[in-house]
């Protein structure tokens, strides 16, 4: 059964800047004291209280790009004037919307979403204005494909729980949804109640048709004649006949609608290449020593085993990310010049290459991938028997 996540920041570009400026305090804190760590350089601090905006050029004059809560609470909001909203409050924190940082930042978040699934892409939909990422209100969103993940994080709730946690814990606001289809999980994980949503397949009508049609990500012309006519509801569009619908409103509509239903696929294109053949393990609580995160590879080495001897294929190329406590991940990689099977070889090659790991305040997940393989003798060197039975793949 699929399953997608719509992950929804939707203080995006002004949480990165908080954090950008907390990180900046805490190393020069650090640098300050001894040793010892402190609540200072602790990982998990909040969004800042003070109001804060970015702001842009538009038709000729500095507008209001994003504004964080702080901001918002002073009547500050995106597309107003910058002067009006020093007239409101004259020492809001002004900085200059940068696009190009908020992508970098947003694609080192994919990576580290990617702890939950090998499948993530970036929401291109947060531009608006379709000029390019970055628009007015500062929102940014991913995609995760979690079908059959669900289980390694002890199942649906928790893993959406985990999920927003962990990027609330990092000052970054967030929100989400799961649901079969990427539509029905971004209008949910924008319009329906706050916090965390779950639809099973059965009830993605139901649990749509209250929100409002914007939702359905119509834009131009097609929202503003629907907005005219009162049809405000995804529930008003599904009382009315489709021909008429389409006639009326153009195309887009009932594809939209379609795609937010099931009806109609929906592709979306994952930042990497998934490889065919990846296992990953999740760790209760975090581990650090490197003769732990070896043993953990072998079983995950093991697992992989029985696909490339099913498939009679040797791997030229491996990949190990390990997703650690602080939101940061490291790879190491190991390349042979032709297929192997065989483990212990495989086994010091990233053992060699991992020798200075550092595992910070721990490592939470580990995810093995054959990133490029080629047909092997299906008799070349076999994998040493260790049990993985306690072990959880995907």
């Amino acid at each position: 059964m699929k399953r997608v996540i719509s992950l929804w920041l939707p203080r995006f570009a002004t949480d990165r800047l908080q954090q950008q400026q907390t990180q900046t305090r805490n190393r020069r804190q650090t640098e300050a004291q001894t040793p010892h760590r402190s609540r200072a350089n602790s990982p998990d601090e909040g969004p800042s209280e003070i109001p804060v905006a970015t702001v842009t050029a538009v038709h000729g004059g500095q507008r209001i790009a994003a504004a964080n809560d702080a901001a918002r609470s002073q009547g500050i909001s995106p597309g107003m004037a910058l002067a009006d909203a020093r007239a409101l409050y004259p020492s809001l924190g002004v900085r200059q919307m940068a696009p190009e940082d908020d992508l970098e930042t947003l694609k080192r978040l994919s990576r580290a979403a990617m702890r939950y699934t090998p499948w993530v892409a970036i929401d291109p939909l947060g531009d608006k204005a379709g000029n390019g990422f970055g628009s007015l209100g500062g929102d940014a969103g991913l995609w995760l494909d979690v079908s059959g993940c669900a289980h390694l994080f002890g199942g649906e709730a928790a893993l959406l729980a985990d999920l927003t946690g962990r990027f609330e814990n990092h000052g970054f606001h967030a929100r989400a949804a799961m649901a079969p289809m990427p539509g029905a999980a971004w209008a949910l994980a924008r319009f329906g109640e706050i916090g965390a949503s779950i639809v099973a397949p059965g009830d993605v009508r139901e649990a749509l048709a209250p929100l409002p049609v914007a939702a359905l990500r119509i834009a131009g012309r097609a929202a503003e004649a629907l907005q005219r006519v009162g049809l405000r509801r995804i529930d008003d569009l599904l009382q009315m006949p489709r021909g008429p619908l389409a006639r009326r409103f153009g195309r887009e509509v009932l594809e939209r609608l379609d795609q937010a239903l099931g009806k109609t696929d929906e592709p979306i294109s994952p930042r990497r290449i998934i490889p065919l053949i990846h296992a990953r393990r999740v760790f209760a609580e975090p581990i650090g020593r490197n003769e732990d995160i070896e043993a953990a590879t072998n079983g995950l080495l093991n697992h992989i085993a029985g696909e490339l001897e099913t498939t009679g294929q040797g791997v030229r190329r491996m990949d190990l990310t390990l997703y650690r406590v602080d939101n940061s991940t490291q790879q190491v990689r190991i390349g042979t010049a032709r297929p192997v099977r065989d483990a212990a070889h495989i086994a010091r090659l990233f053992r060699d290459k991992m020798e200075d790991f550092d595992a910070g305040f721990g490592v939470e997940v580990i995810a093995l991938a054959a990133t490029e393989t080629a047909s092997l003798a299906q008799h070349q060197g076999e994998f040493p028997d260790n049990s993985t039975r306690n072990l959880s793949f995907m």
